[in-house]
């Protein structure tokens, strides 16, 4: 093919389809390549936030003044022009005055800052055309995006999802390309990065852009950081957005399962307009979901839950095995309480029938009697535990995008643009509940005369409640131009990306302070333990000092009534707060060095920077349990921010062409790190504390080579060789490294000759840590395309691939160490008979994958349709993980686990197939998605996931000339689809056994979409 360079936005050509290599039927397959880069910015975040707010506002009038006075601006292809311009080969590019508008691109190919075509790309891209995304019958981006057969394990909308290793309070959702961690997908919009989200960043929240304004998406697997940078080691995501419409276009979608258990509805309005040569596009969009509450999905949620149920039950938990002791007793149709029951005289005690649990009759207070409770033993809750309780958020969200672009003569052109989304979040966390809390014998609230432990939801009081508000913001500026004539052209790119998010905890309660009010009379002092004192300072406190610990008496604390009023138990309401915000500027220069007989070598050379904050601060938990690298969240408040700057280059050179083609792709580049500025507050003295000589987080050099060799016309090979980096994050410097000896008896179990434990004090690290280093992989991906010429619409895909992650940043604990051969976390000073163990997060784990993605496109038209069928499979044959080199073992987490890993269990295969029909206007599309069963092991117990296979049915119609029906004048281009996703109304499966085969109760919710089967109706009018 024949690149024609033309002057004014960009670089276009007449692309041919990936899979289709017959002149009759060209196809418009292009791909999107990153933005450009150059020169590093410099002044305070908040004055670029004006300036591009000022260069949006202001560029309009100014650029349709400029083109009022352009002489030269005729020589540019105006739309009208190019609508009516015939149809033109590629072949004849050169010589074509014009080019038809549905068959041009800008030569953006994702995986490659060089414009080039897709054929030309050693990568493993996959497209999702808007074919695809119509036909999948989804309504949002990241739905679509977890149709994707690599993407394993991303983050959900759900509560209890995490968002890099935090609650995920927003409803976000990422994407996890090989299940190597959201933080290792690089997510781009039209080839730009965008910022991060969550209250500790590093990763990129999808639900943020409507999937209206999505064009197509564009999936680049395995390693690309030699061009774009930090975080693309699983893949890069590329969302293209629709730029190619002109007038109004109105679109409504509405959703609600087949239960009618909530409501979901999304509308946007957008504009395409012509001022001149000046190009804008605005839209607004509106988008809800009323929220999904947990008692409404019976067969994804706790069947037999152990939580506490909708009424009170009681046990006293537990002997040494185990056993629950008696709570009550039953005797001749009387319900005696433990004083009675001592009462009785031996005979009628051995008739007595010991109760160990009972469930309390609703309204059940201090002031009944126990005879008035006639359920006995252990309660079997179903999914009423869940009623209140959020598994889906109720969320509004507003959106705005905005853009405006021009040619300036021949061989300028600049556009600026701006996206901002406003959302709301409520997650309802369920009715006060207490969860086998202490009811102490002499509380004179207690009416069963003896400790107790009680459970139950308290649905009477408010529900505890979290509200988020969180504000996003994308601006960016992008200029670009040539030389003249010639075929050397530059790119400028300045951006600015923001997430401010406002969380309030509603309706908390002061557990601890519940729990001893419940314990005590309100009369007897009670006993506290302190750490850290000495003999003097334990006695001066009223204490005495034994194993470490100072025994203090302090006041009895007032009685509490678990059946009566807990507001003074109900905290005011918590706030976390954070910060995301992104500088960013690139530039480059590119063109071709000289001429070989297989054509020109072309170049390309650029610099880039970028700035990142991360200002949070928490009043309480955020993060998961066990998984938190918090454990001082009262006092989290730090602001931390990084300034990186790279140097890159790409190489193309055709080494052959003609019938028999090969190619060579090179790409280098250098990215350096500056030292972290770090600010720790504390909120309660109100002061602030700079952390001093803190390193530079150091540099990653990373490299690409790519070869594609095509013996013939239909016949492809490509091969890839990436390595690739993910930076340490800001979340991880979030605290100040701590040091402290551990309490007595809860330091380090340490493995005596014998095999006996020994618990031994130990020097902890706990908090940042500022040494850490790049994360790094090698990434190699092998691959065939084949489009048979006998069989026309035909594509053949196969590509293996491997990924060599290593200096995984990780952070465990490890409790019982064998002196002989410590982890890597812990260390043993001889001289000092002292162990030191370093919890913070550290360069230690890595990873193995290997598998094999297989792709097949099929199209053809007929007389009765036309038809079209995908299929796209992703097989993974290897994946170990070590979490400690020093340790060596080696954990495979393909499809089953055995115990505790930082990847999760990663499904062996997953496919997405989708079929399409369609004839005059009516489409009619199934879509299946599937993944393998996953399990895991820890403790003796295996917890087995099913998922499902879903299937969405879409059917539309097209009100287009030549259609089955009429079209009248207003509704001329409109469509009308209506889709059932989930047809099957299936959920996954989980099963949860014991060593002897022994099922057991389900304690957590299985990985189910949740949604069950759901009607959804779309509707697109141009306006």
């Amino acid at each position: 093919m024949t690149t024609q360079i033309y002057p004014g936005r960009s670089a276009v050509k007449h692309l041919g389809s990936l899979f289709k290599h017959d002149e009759e039927n060209p196809g418009k397959l292009a791909s999107v390549c990153s933005a450009t880069a150059a020169g590093r910015v410099f002044g305070p975040l908040k004055a670029l936030y004006r300036c591009c707010l000022a260069v949006i506002i202001v560029t309009t009038p100014m650029l349709v003044t400029a083109q009022q006075n352009d002489e030269e601006a005729t020589e540019t292809t105006e739309a009208t022009e190019i609508e009516q311009a015939p149809v033109v080969e590629s072949t004849e590019l050169e010589e074509a005055p014009v080019i038809p508008l549905t068959e041009i691109e800008e030569i953006v190919v994702t995986g490659t800052r060089i414009a080039r075509t897709p054929e030309e790309l050693a990568g493993n891209l996959t497209v999702l055309d808007g074919d695809f995304i119509r036909a999948s019958g989804e309504s949002t981006l990241e739905r679509v995006l977890r149709q994707l057969p690599q993407n394993a394990n991303p983050t959900a909308e759900r509560f209890g999802s995490n968002l890099n290793t935090v609650q995920n309070f927003t409803g976000a959702s990422t994407v996890n390309l090989r299940g190597l961690g959201s933080e290792s997908t690089l997510i781009l919009v039209d080839g730009k990065r965008i910022g991060h989200s969550g209250f500790l960043g590093g990763v990129t929240d999808v639900s943020t852009i409507p999937l209206s304004m999505v064009e197509r998406i564009d999936v680049l697997l395995d390693g690309a950081s030699a061009i774009y940078g930090s975080d693309a080691v699983g893949g890069v995501i590329n969302i293209i957005t629709r730029k190619d419409y002109q007038g109004v276009e109105l679109d409504l979608n509405y959703s609600q399962p087949s239960d009618g258990s909530y409501d979901e509805w999304f509308g946007t309005i957008s504009g395409g307009f012509l001022l001149g040569e000046t190009r804008i596009h605005a839209s607004y969009n509106h988008a809800g979901h009323s929220g999904l509450d947990g008692a409404d999905r019976q067969a994804t949620l706790f069947q037999r839950s152990e939580f506490a149920g909708p009424q009170f039950d009681i046990r006293f938990c537990c002997l040494a095995d185990g056993t629950s002791l008696p709570v009550l007793y039953r005797l001749n149709g009387d319900v005696l309480t433990q004083s009675e029951y001592d009462a009785l005289s031996p005979e009628d005690q051995s008739r007595a029938i010991a109760e160990t649990h009972a469930v309390l009759p609703p309204g059940f207070n201090q002031d009944s009697s126990v005879d008035e409770i006639t359920q006995f033993g252990q309660p079997d809750w179903g999914v009423e535990t869940q009623a209140g309780w959020h598994v889906l958020p109720e969320n509004q969200k507003d959106g705005f995008t905005f853009s405006i672009d021009r040619d300036f003569g021949a061989y300028v052109s600049a556009e600026a643009r701006a996206r901002y989304e406003s959302r709301e979040t409520t997650y309802d966390r369920g009715y006060i509940s207490l969860s086998g809390q202490t009811f102490g014998a002499r509380n004179p609230f207690n009416p069963f005369g003896r400790n107790v432990h009680l459970r139950g939801q308290r649905q009477d009081l408010p529900r505890v409640t979290t509200e988020t508000d969180s504000d996003t913001l994308d601006l960016g500026l992008n200029l670009e131009g040539s030389f003249g004539d010639s075929d050397w052209g530059w790119e400028a790119n300045l951006g600015f990306s923001s997430q401010d998010t406002d969380s309030l905890r509603i309706n908390s309660v002061d557990g601890t302070s519940l729990m001893a009010g419940m314990a005590s009379d309100g009369v007897t002092p009670s006993t506290q333990f302190l750490f850290g004192e000495t003999a003097e300072s334990c006695a001066e406190k009223g204490g005495s000092l034994s194993f470490g610990l100072c025994r203090v008496s302090i006041p009895a604390p007032p009685a509490a009534n678990p059946f009566g009023d807990l507001s003074s138990y109900i905290n005011d309401p918590l706030n976390a707060v954070s910060t995301n915000e992104q500088t960013r500027f690139d530039a480059l220069l590119r063109g071709s060095l000289w001429s070989m007989p297989a054509g020109d070598v072309s170049v390309l050379v650029g610099y880039s920077s970028q700035e990142t904050v991360l200002d949070s601060k928490t009043q309480f938990q955020i993060g998961l349990v066990d998984e938190s690298p918090i454990s001082d969240v009262e006092s989290f408040s730090t602001d931390a921010s990084r300034a990186n700057e790279a140097a890159y280059m790409e190489g193309l050179a055709p080494l052959m062409s003609g019938d028999m083609s090969l190619s060579l792709s090179l790409s280098a580049r250098w990215d350096s790190y500056d030292a972290p500025d770090v600010t720790y507050r504390d909120t309660a003295l109100g002061t602030t504390e700079k952390a001093d000589d803190l390193p530079d987080a150091g540099s990653a050099t990373t490299w690409g080579a790519g070869l594609v060799f095509s013996p013939f016309e239909s016949l492809r090979f490509r091969l890839n060789r990436q390595t690739s980096f993910v930076a340490p994050q800001l979340n991880q410097l979030l605290r100040r490294t701590s040091e402290s000896i551990t309490p007595p008896f809860r330091g380090l179990l340490v493995q005596l000759p014998n095999g006996d434990l020994q618990f031994r004090d130990a020097l902890i690290y706990e908090g940042g840590n500022p040494d850490l280093k790049p994360e790094t992989a090698d990434t190699l991906n092998v691959g065939a395309e084949y489009n048979p010429p006998s069989i026309t619409g035909l594509g053949l895909k196969v590509t293996w691939s491997e990924t060599d992650f290593k200096d995984r940043i990780n952070q465990f604990s490890a409790f019982q160490i064998d002196p002989d051969n410590l982890p890597s976390n812990t260390f043993y000073i001889p001289e000092e008979d002292l162990y030191i163990q370093e919890r913070r997060w550290f360069n230690v784990s890595k990873v193995d994958r290997e598998g094999v993605d297989l792709e097949a496109f099929y199209s053809r038209e007929t007389a009765a349709g036309d038809f079209r069928f995908s299929w796209r499979h992703s097989r993974t044959s290897k994946y170990d993980v070590v979490i400690d080199p020093a340790i060596g073992e080696v954990i495979d987490v393909l499809g089953h686990t055995e115990g505790d890993t930082i990847i999760g269990v990663v499904p062996k295969s997953a496919t997405t197939a989708q079929f399409t029909w369609g004839q005059r206007g009516l489409e009619a599309g199934l879509d299946v998605t599937t993944k393998s069963k996953t399990s895991s092991t820890l403790g003796g117990v295996t917890n087995t996931y099913e998922p499902p296979t879903i299937l969405d049915l879409t059917l539309s119609y097209s009100f287009v000339d030549g259609g089955l029906l009429g079209v009248p004048g207003w509704a001329e281009g409109a469509r009308v689809s209506f889709t059932v996703n989930n047809l099957g109304n299936a959920f996954g499966e989980t099963s949860v056994v014991n060593d002897d085969g022994e099922e057991l109760t389900q304690s957590s919710s299985d990985a189910s979409p949740l949604y069950g089967r759901v009607y959804n109706m779309t509707i697109h009018v141009s306006l």
